[in-house]
């Protein structure tokens, strides 16, 4: 018999116990990945419906109510959906490098065509394209710091950034 053996006796509780607190913390961690699984994929399903909640508050807006949800928040949700839709599709066109940005000095513009790598130009507000004089003329009717969906923003009485122009195809 080993010294060890001799002094220290197996106590077989003590193994028990030491198998038990190892399935209960096999069993927590296997809980905390699902916690974290249920997480992620409950962000994934409330980020997906936000957009469908959102476009149809005539029907939510009541439930929300219902649940205890302030009056306030349910009025003001639709504006600020409109005002994050507007801002995320501005920043798309931005991050693809299309668009234009157009100053104008004095009776000129001078026009930006971010997604073509040549130097801006001037040019006289005839000279501009149909598309673009059209919408830089909408936004001019505008308050400064106004985004228009489709169209552009207007920064200041000269300054503008006009949405990327797709061809409609009949």
């Amino acid at each position: 018999m080993s010294k060890a053996k001799k002094y220290f006796k197996e106590d077989p509780m003590i193994e028990k116990v030491a198998k038990s607190r190892a399935m209960v913390f096999n069993h927590i961690s296997t809980i905390d990945n699902k916690t974290r699984m249920l997480e992620m994929h409950y962000g994934k399903l409330t980020k997906s419906m936000m957009t469908h909640i959102l476009e149809d508050m005539e029907t939510y807006g009541p439930i929300a109510l219902a649940g205890g949800a302030p009056q306030a928040t349910v009025d003001l949700l639709p504006e600020l959906y409109e005002d994050t839709s507007l801002l995320r599709e501005i920043q798309t066109a931005f991050d693809n490098h299309t668009g234009f940005f157009i100053a104008q000095v004095g009776s000129d513009y001078f026009v930006d065509d971010l997604a073509y790598n040549k130097a801006p130009c001037t040019m006289t507000h005839d000279e501009m394209p149909d598309a673009i004089r059209e919408r830089v003329g909408m936004l001019k009717l505008m308050h400064n710091e106004t985004f228009v969906r489709g169209i552009g923003l207007k920064f200041n009485e000269t300054s503008f950034y006009v949405m990327p122009i797709v061809d409609k195809v009949n």
